[in-house]
């Protein structure tokens, strides 16, 4: 309930800031829309397209530089946010990689062979059971990097396009 109450208090707050500006009520959903994605995060995967299409389809043009990268940094940590879900809506999780001992010399004794071989099987053990960190839907580096590129090479803001052109060369 508490917090309820308190995504409610925000949500208004929202409302009463659109209504000052003076907004229509499209203009009132879209500030409480926005609010919603960008401070409680999306929770589906028609979430998670809608935010890849608007990363796809920031114009520099007509937000601004400063509202473009406020946009596109609000979009990227929201899909970070969002933990990747199976088809039961579990979330999923990457797997532990044990600590395993390094390899044996080819000479190994039987001895040796025993020891490695228990040491490999208590670090399987270790991390049986265990659940990774959770998975999320946060672009790579090199996709952020391509979206950034693309965003610069369809501006005709001449010192960003100028940037894109430097970066392509």
């Amino acid at each position: 309930k508490h917090v309820s109450e308190e995504i409610n208090t925000d949500l208004q707050s929202v409302l009463v800031r659109a209504e000052q500006a003076g907004a229509t009520e499209e203009g009132k959903y879209n500030a409480v829309y926005n609010r919603l994605m960008f401070k409680y995060g999306p929770f589906d995967q028609k979430d998670i397209e809608h935010l890849r299409n608007m990363l796809y389809n920031l114009d520099m043009d007509k937000l601004g530089a400063r509202d473009t990268m406020h946009q596109f940094n609000n979009i990227v940590m929201s899909m970070t946010l969002t933990a990747k879900r199976d088809g039961n809506n579990n979330i999923m999780r990457a797997a532990i990689e044990p600590a395993l001992p390094a390899p044996l010399p080819i000479n190994a004794t039987p001895d040796q062979i025993i020891d490695h071989w228990q040491q490999t099987q208590n670090a399987i053990n270790d991390v049986a059971g265990l659940e990774g960190p959770a998975l999320n839907h946060r672009p790579t580096e090199e996709d952020l990097k391509t979206h950034i590129k693309k965003i610069l090479s369809k501006t005709t803001i001449k010192d960003f396009h100028n940037i894109y052109v430097e970066s392509i060369k």
